[in-house]
C-alpha cells in the first residue's frame, strides 16, 4: 500500500482503538506520511455513550488522519458534529443499522433521512472533510446538490459504499463529475452480518 500510495481507509470499532490507542502514534502506518486513513466507529456501543475525546485527541496528538463515524439515525449526531470540528479530522455519515431505543434514536425512515441531510449541511457548513456513506440515491441526488449549490472542494469530500450493492452507475455518475469515490470491503469472521445491515439500512 505505501509502496504504490494507494489511498486506504479502515475503518475501526473504538474499542479496538483504545486497546490500542498508545501504539498508533508509534506504528509506521498511522503516521501523516501513510496513505492509510483511520475511520473510529462504535457500532455495537453507539447508545448515547459514544466519548468524542478518544476521537479529537487522536486527530490533534496523535493521528492527522484520523475521523469519526456517526449514525444519522441518532438524536445526538447533529451536535456531535459541532463536537468534532476540527481542521485534522473527517467526520464519515452514514444511517445506523442497529436497533436502539426511540428515547435516543430515531426510528421513522423518513425521519432518519431528514436528519440524514440536516447533519450533511452542518457538515458542509463546518467545512470539515465530509465522507457520505449511503446507498440510498434520493440522499446521494439531494447531497449532490448541497455540494454544488455550496460549490464545496471535492477534494473535501467523497461518496462511500459497500461494494457490490448495486448503484454502480450512480457512483460511476459521480467520479465522471470529479468526486472521490470509495468501495468498502468487509473483512474479517463477522463480513456477512455486517454487509447484511449494511444492506438492511436502505
Amino acid at each position: 500500500i505505501q509502496e504504490h500510495e494507494i489511498k486506504v481507509k479502515i475503518l475501526m470499532e473504538v474499542s479496538a482503538t483504545k486497546h490500542h490507542y498508545f501504539d498508533m502514534n508509534n506504528n509506521d502506518l498511522y503516521t501523516n506520511k501513510s496513505p492509510i486513513e483511520l475511520s473510529l466507529d462504535d457500532l455495537k456501543n453507539y447508545s448515547g455513550k459514544v466519548d468524542c475525546s478518544l476521537n479529537i485527541s487522536l486527530a490533534e496528538k496523535y493521528y492527522s488522519k484520523c475521523g469519526t463515524v456517526l449514525q444519522a439515525y441518532m438524536h445526538r449526531t447533529n451536535a456531535d458534529i459541532d463536537l468534532l470540528k476540527s481542521p485534522n479530522t473527517n467526520i464519515r455519515l452514514c444511517k445506523g443499522a442497529y436497533k436502539e431505543s426511540k428515547d435516543i434514536a430515531f426510528q421513522d425512515y423518513n425521519k432518519i433521512r431528514t436528519n440524514y441531510l440536516e447533519c450533511a449541511e452542518k457538515m458542509i457548513k463546518n467545512d470539515v472533510y465530509s465522507c457520505f456513506a449511503t446507498h440510498d440515491l434520493w440522499i446521494i441526488k439531494r447531497i449532490e446538490k448541497m455540494l454544488e449549490e455550496s460549490n464545496y472542494p471535492k477534494d473535501k469530500c467523497e461518496f462511500q459504499a459497500l461494494s457490490g450493492v448495486p448503484i454502480d452507475k450512480t457512483l460511476d455518475d459521480l467520479i465522471s463529475k470529479g468526486y472521490t469515490v470509495r468501495y468498502y470491503i468487509p473483512y474479517g469472521p463477522d463480513w456477512y452480518p455486517y454487509s447484511l445491515r449494511r444492506i438492511r439500512e436502505n
